[in-house]
C-alpha cells in the first residue's frame, strides 16, 4: 500500500520527483499527497509544492527548492544553472500555501465543515545537504529538510505537526476532514466532469494497468500449472480469458469454466468477438454445463437439491470424462473463480485433459471470496502467482475493502468518489436501495451503470425479471442487452461489476459465509459504492473497522 497520490505520478521537475518518492514511500498509508497545488489568496495565485493531508496529524504545505542552497546576508539564494545565483523565499511560500490552504478551505462552505484545523509547514531541499550554509534564524532546523534527511521527511513533516506550537493548537483532522479538504482541494470528479467522461476516464486507467498485469504472466508461459490468487479486482478473470487466448491463437483447444453464470456470459460475449478460427477453439461453459455437454442427465426436481449438484453431479461426470473421446477432450483447462468448487469436482475436469499430466491446467481464485462455502482444490502441484493490486476499484472504495485482507494490496483503480452509507434495517434495505437508485439517476448517472445487489433475498425486481425471461440464460442476456438498472444477489453477481453498485444488505442466509458475501458485495462498484443496512449487523459480520468507515460516510 503506498498514500493517494494527486496526480497518480510526478515526473517533473526532477527535484520535485525525488521528494515526491520519498513522500510516497515513507508517509502512512492513509495520507493524501497533492501536488502542484494552485491557491489563490488575497494576494492573487499562489502555488504549493505539495500539500500532505494525514488523518489524527494535520495538514503541512511544502515548498521544494532544488539546486544548491545556502543562507547570506539575511536572504535564501539558489544557484542556477548557468553558476549564478538568484534570491528565492522558500519559508514565505510555504508559509503563504499554508494560510492559503485554510483560507481557501474555509471559502468552500459547500464541501468544508470542518473549520480550522492543524498545519504546518517545511522547506524541502532535495539537492543541498545539511551545513553552516543553511543555518538562518528562521526557520528552525527542524523545518529545514535537506537532501541527508529526506528518508526521515515522514518523521520529520510529523515532529512539525507534534509540536505545541503548531497552528496555535488547533484540533487534529480526523478521516473525514482529510476527504472534505481533498475534495476541495483537488477537485471532486463529479464536479470536474461529467459521469460519462469520468467513466471513460477510469476505463482508460484500468485497461491500462490490467495490461501490466497481463505482462507477469509472460515468466509463467513454460508451466502447465498456475494457481492465481487474488482478491477482487485484482483482473483474475481477465487474465484467465488473455491465457485462453493465448492458448487458443497457439492452436491449442480450451475450456474456460466457472460456476457462475453471470460470468460466464462475459467470457462468451468476449470470445464471441474473436477472429471464428480462433474462438471455435475454446469452450466456455459453467461447470454443471459442461457436464451436460457430456450427457450428464439432470433428473426432474434436481433445480433446489443441492446435495445433488455439489455431490451425485460431479461424481457422474467422472465416467463421462473418463470415456470422452480424443478429439473431444482438451489441450487446457482453465477455472476462474476456482473457489466456488468443491473438491469433488476437479477430478472430472483433469480427465477432460488430453494429456493428464503435461496438459494444461491453471486455476485463478481467492479463498476470501468463498460464498457457497465449498472451496475445494484439485489434487496437483501448482506455480502459485500472487496479483497484489486492486485495478477495479477507485482508492476509495479499495479503502473500505482494506479491513478484510491482513495482507498489503495497492489501490490502483484510480481516484473516484466519496463511498456512501444509508442507514435503515435489513426490512427496509430494499426499499431503502430504490430511492437511493433513483437519486443517482438524478445525479446522471445512466441506468445501465447501475447495480442494485442484496445480500440474502432476491429482490422482487429480479424476481419479476427472471420468472419474465424464462430462467438464467434470459435473466442474464437484460445484463448486457438491457439499458436498465440491474438487479441481483451478491452471489450471482460474482466475478462481475458495474460503475455503480448499490449495496442492500438484508441479512445473511449463512452465517459462515456471511463476510464473504459481504466483502464481494462490497467490491463489485468500480466507480460508486453506496452501502445501505443496518451498521450495527454489519460491524458483526465485517467487523468494527468496516463499521468505523462506513460510520464516516453515513448520509443524514
Amino acid at each position: 500500500m503506498a498514500p493517494r497520490s494527486i496526480p497518480e505520478s510526478v515526473t517533473s521537475p526532477a527535484s520535485e520527483r525525488v521528494v515526491w518518492e520519498h513522500l510516497m514511500k515513507h508517509l502512512p498509508d492513509e495520507a493524501v499527497v497533492i501536488h502542484g497545488q494552485r491557491i489563490r489568496d488575497n494576494r492573487g495565485d499562489c502555488e504549493a509544492d505539495f500539500l500532505v493531508l494525514i488523518p489524527h496529524r494535520g495538514f503541512v504545505a511544502i515548498e521544494v527548492k532544488g539546486g544548491e542552497v545556502s543562507y547570506e546576508n539575511g536572504r535564501w539564494w539558489q544557484q542556477t544553472a548557468e553558476g549564478g545565483k538568484r534570491e528565492v523565499y522558500p519559508n514565505e511560500q510555504a508559509l503563504r500555501a499554508k494560510y492559503a490552504m485554510q483560507d481557501y478551505l474555509d471559502r468552500r462552505t459547500d464541501v468544508w465543515t470542518k473549520g480550522r484545523v492543524r498545519k504546518a509547514h517545511l522547506m524541502v531541499l532535495p539537492r543541498t545537504a545539511w551545513g553552516p550554509q543553511l543555518e538562518a534564524p528562521e526557520p528552525a532546523p527542524e523545518f529545514i529538510v535537506s537532501s541527508d534527511r529526506l528518508n526521515a521527511i515522514a518523521d520529520m513533516l510529523l515532529h512539525v505537526l507534534d509540536n505545541p506550537g503548531a497552528d496555535e493548537g488547533f484540533p487534529v483532522p480526523d478521516e473525514d476532514a482529510v476527504e472534505q479538504a481533498t475534495d476541495a482541494l483537488a477537485g471532486r470528479l463529479d464536479q470536474q466532469r461529467t459521469i460519462d467522461t469520468q467513466r471513460q476516464l477510469l476505463d482508460e486507467h484500468v485497461d491500462r494497468v490490467t495490461m501490466e498485469q497481463a505482462k507477469i504472466l509472460n515468466a509463467y508461459r513454460g508451466n502447465p500449472r498456475i494457481e492465481v490468487i487474488g482478491g477482487p479486482g485484482s483482473g483474475k478473470s481477465w487474465l484467465a480469458l488473455q491465457m485462453t487466448k493465448d492458448l487458443a491463437k497457439d492452436g491449442k483447444s480450451v475450456a474456460l469454466l466457472c460456476y457462475s453464470k453471470g460470468l460466464v456470459t462475459w467470457f462468451q460475449r468476449q470470445i464471441k468477438a474473436w477472429p471464428e478460427q480462433m474462438a471455435r477453439r475454446v469452450d466456455a461453459r459453467t461447470y454443471h454445463a459442461l457436464g451436460v455437454s457430456w450427457g450428464l442427465q439432470i433428473p426432474e426436481g434436481a433445480g433446489s437439491d443441492q446435495v445433488w449438484w455439489e455431490s451425485e453431479a460431479p461424481g457422474l461426470m467422472l465416467p463421462l470424462a473418463q470415456g470422452l473421446g480424443d478429439e473431444q477432450k482438451f489441450d487446457a483447462v482453465l477455472v476462474d473463480e476456482a473457489q466456488d468448487f468443491a473438491d469433488s469436482w476437479w477430478p472430472p475436469l483433469i480427465n477432460a485433459l488430453r494429456d493428464s499430466d503435461r496438459g494444461q491446467f491453471h486455476i485463478f481464485g481467492d479463498q476470501r471470496q468463498g460464498v457457497f462455502g465449498r472451496s475445494g482444490r484439485p489434487d496437483l502441484s501448482f506455480a502459485t502467482m500472487h496479483l497484489t493490486s486492486n485495478v477495479r476499484n477507485t482508492k476509495q472504495i479499495a479503502k473500505v475493502l482494506k479491513p478484510f485482507r491482513e495482507d498489503a494490496v495497492e489501490a490502483r483503480g484510480g481516484v473516484g468518489l466519496p463511498v456512501r452509507f444509508v442507514q435503515c434495517t435489513p426490512q427496509q434495505a430494499h426499499d431503502t436501495a430504490d430511492t437511493i437508485a433513483v437519486k443517482l439517476l438524478e445525479e446522471g448517472w445512466k441506468q445501465r451503470d447501475i447495480a442494485v445487489l442484496t445480500t440474502h433475498h432476491r429482490h422482487s425486481q429480479q424476481i419479476r425479471l427472471a420468472d419474465g425471461l424464462q430462467g438464467r440464460d434470459g435473466f442474464w442476456e437484460t445484463f448486457w442487452e438491457r439499458d436498465d438498472v440491474f438487479y441481483c444477489t451478491v452471489t450471482g453477481f460474482k466475478g462481475l461489476e458495474r460503475p455503480a453498485v448499490v449495496l442492500a444488505v438484508d441479512g445473511f442466509l449463512h452465517q459462515e459465509t456471511a463476510r464473504d458475501i459481504l466483502y464481494v458485495g462490497l467490491s463489485r462498484g468500480r466507480d460508486q459504492l453506496i452501502v445501505c443496512g443496518d451498521l450495527d449487523q454489519i460491524g458483526e459480520v465485517g467487523g468494527q473497522e468496516l463499521r468505523r468507515r462506513l460510520k464516516r460516510a453515513q448520509e443524514g
